[in-house]
């Protein structure tokens, strides 16, 4: 049996195909969690994307529902070492960190169904340069600049956890429940380039319209224990300098 033939009859393993398929529905199921004005800065706050077995919870300290399921889950990136992930996959999600505002939640309905921006007086006051939202996106309203602002947030998470998801899948399928040796074949939609010696993935533009950056090109990155403190002491500092700033 020749290459062609083997790559035409390869099967994406379930739980790669359920995770390319919630990316989206996850992602808008967290923007809703919270009301973000009280939780966010207008600059925003890092956060980390990972997949998961269990569907998030409301509150940090919930414990997920138990399922079978692998799901996305998405946390302050300051808490990255309580994911119990090492190597080369905590050094991947650290990597493609994703930035989160107080427009995340976007708008609400009210009874008789007209959209309103929860808190949208407060936010203002607070931040001034929200009154040019529709300068900045060129659109008729404050509630168009503002579900603006948060698809531009999703997709960009979007887009981590494609990127996030094809690393995994080779650098540490065993996260995924994959044989160690997993690699998935060459597509049409989603090219893939896997090389020994420098690790290098590219992807391009797949059919849903999604798109990711090429990762670099350079030696296998060092995951040492050292490594990743630095990282996530690095992290923490960010959020504790953004927390006095807005107190």
């Amino acid at each position: 049996m020749d290459s062609s033939s083997c790559t035409e009859s390869f099967q994406e393993p379930r739980v790669i195909q359920s995770l390319k398929n919630r990316i989206k529905s996850d992602i808008e199921r967290f923007a809703t969690l919270h009301l973000w004005y009280k939780e966010l800065s207008y600059k925003g706050k890092q956060f980390i994307i990972f997949p998961w077995k269990g569907v998030q919870p409301q509150n940090y300290l919930i414990t997920p529902k138990e399922t079978s399921d692998y799901t996305w889950h998405i946390w302050e990136a300051s808490r990255v070492d309580e994911i119990p992930i090492t190597g080369r996959g905590k050094v991947l999600i650290i990597r493609n960190t994703i930035t989160f505002n107080c427009l995340l939640y976007g708008c609400q309905k009210d009874q008789i169904g007209n959209s309103f921006i929860p808190g949208w007086v407060r936010l203002v006051d607070k931040y001034p340069s929200l009154h040019q939202l529709k300068e900045k996106y060129g659109v008729k309203s404050y509630i168009d600049g503002v579900l603006k602002e948060k698809h531009l947030q999703i997709a960009d998470a979007i887009n981590a956890a494609h990127e996030i998801l094809t690393g995994l899948s080779l650098y540490d399928p065993e996260w995924l429940g994959l044989p160690p040796k997993f690699s998935p074949a060459r597509s049409d939609s989603e090219i893939q380039t896997y090389k020994t010696s420098d690790r290098k993935v590219k992807l391009t533009q797949s059919t849903d319209g999604t798109f990711s950056k090429t990762f670099p090109a350079s030696p296998r990155p060092k995951t040492s224990k050292n490594a990743i403190r630095r990282l996530t002491k690095k992290l923490s500092k960010r959020d504790l300098s953004r927390r006095s700033k807005e107190s």
